[in-house]
Formats: structure tokens, sequence, C-alpha cells
């Protein structure tokens, strides 16, 4: 078997976050790439990537510590939703399935906007 980056694969897994007036319901993709953040798949990262980490993997394909890293992780929010919680004095947000089931709950909430035509030009 492969070793993981380091050695050391990131867990996320937590017995209790808390709970909020925020859902975001995730698609089948989104749940995956949050699965894989769970249990260590995507090591090193520690959750869907902040704005730096994003910036500098679309221009220079590694995260903001050097580390190699090709596609940033990103969840996609529409707008309404982003202005809801940037609006708010929400600190964690509830992932739910498509049956509005809870699956996760969130924290270290960063929003931002990007040019997704620059996006797909610098990554593909």
């Amino acid at each position: 078997m492969t070793p993981s980056y380091n050695e050391e694969l990131i867990s996320l897994f937590v017995s209790e976050l808390g709970s909020s007036s925020k859902k975001i319901q995730l698609s089948l993709s989104e749940q995956i790439d949050l699965y894989n953040l769970a249990t260590g798949t995507y090591s090193p990262l520690t959750g869907f990537c902040h704005r730096d980490d994003f910036v500098s993997i679309t221009e220079k394909m590694q995260l903001t510590d050097g580390t190699l890293w090709s596609i940033p992780i990103i969840l996609a929010i529409d707008e309404k939703r982003a202005q809801e919680i940037l609006s708010s004095d929400i600190h964690i947000v509830d992932f739910v399935d498509e049956n509005d089931s809870h699956i996760a709950s969130i924290s270290d909430i960063e929003i931002y906007f990007f040019d997704k035509d620059a996006y797909c030009l610098n990554i593909f």
C-alpha cells in the first residue's frame, strides 16, 4: 500500500459539532468530496479549500505551504445562499442530502467568489 502524504491521514470526524439553521443540500459529487475529506482520502487537505489555497492551486498547482495539489476541492454554493450566510452571524452550516437528512456540519466557513472561466483555463 502506498503511504499517505507525510504518512499521516487527516480525519475530520468529531462526535458533536452542533447544529445551525442554515442548511446546504449537497449533490452526490459534493457528498463524495465531503466523505473523502472526512476520511483522509484528500490528505493533507483539512477541509474545502480556502481562497488562498484555491488561488495557489489554480496558479501554481500547489497548496500555500508548497505541497503539490492540482485541483482545488471546493464547495460551490449559489449566490443567494452565500449572501444568506454572509449577512448572518452563522458559524456552523449543516450539510444535508437530497432527502434533507443531516450528513455533516462545517464550522470553518470561508465564502469567496472566483472567475469560473479563468479557473477552467488554469485547471484544464
